[in-house]
């Protein structure tokens, strides 16, 4: 059986999406796609994808679902529209959590619902020749994480055994990643 660290906090679990972005990246910066490592490269991208939506989707506070608090076992989401409900030390001042919502807004529009059509539903855009510029991406969520890790240190590591330091993504490499289609 297979698990997800533990988290003790709703911060954490923000830092983990974190460090899962910049793992796939430094995967996908350190590869080279060829065939033999071909579906790795994928997966990569995948998980690169989906943890990008994630945090867009957090920081950004557009795709916030409001739970009931009367239903038993409802979920809270955690983003940027309702920070002082889910955060557990100092809030960030208003006109700060403003600033990390205007600096995710564009990426939201820009990323999330094209992760959504070609990566978390099964739709016909799938068969469009889609290219992720991950380099371009990974710099321009650096700028909102590095807001972030500044309101929000990060206090527990989930992998490789010890806090971040250095909270951009672009540091891990100069790499250009391309994923082609082989057509198979």
């Amino acid at each position: 059986m297979l698990s997800r660290p533990p988290k003790l906090s709703n911060e954490d679990t923000i830092w983990y999406e974190i460090e899962m972005l910049r793992f796939s990246y430094i995967r996908l910066a350190r590869r080279r796609v060829n065939a033999e490592f071909e579906c790795d490269t994928y997966l990569y991208l995948e998980c690169f994808l989906l943890h990008y939506r994630n945090l867009i989707a957090c920081f950004s506070g557009k795709h916030h679902h409001k739970q009931k608090r009367e239903k038993p076992g409802a979920s809270l989401d955690i983003d940027f529209s309702n920070v002082a409900e889910w955060a557990s030390g100092n809030l960030p001042s208003e006109a700060e959590v403003q600033r990390i919502v205007d600096a995710a807004a564009p990426l939201d529009g820009e990323y999330y619902t094209d992760i959504s059509q070609f990566l978390a539903h099964l739709t016909t855009r799938r068969l469009d020749d889609k290219q992720w510029d991950v380099r371009r991406m990974a710099r321009r969520i650096g700028e909102v994480i590095d807001w972030f890790s500044r309101h929000f240190p990060q206090t527990r590591p989930f992998c490789g055994g010890r806090a971040v330091n250095d909270t951009s993504l672009d540091a891990a490499s100069t790499a250009t990643v391309r994923v082609y289609d082989t057509g198979g």
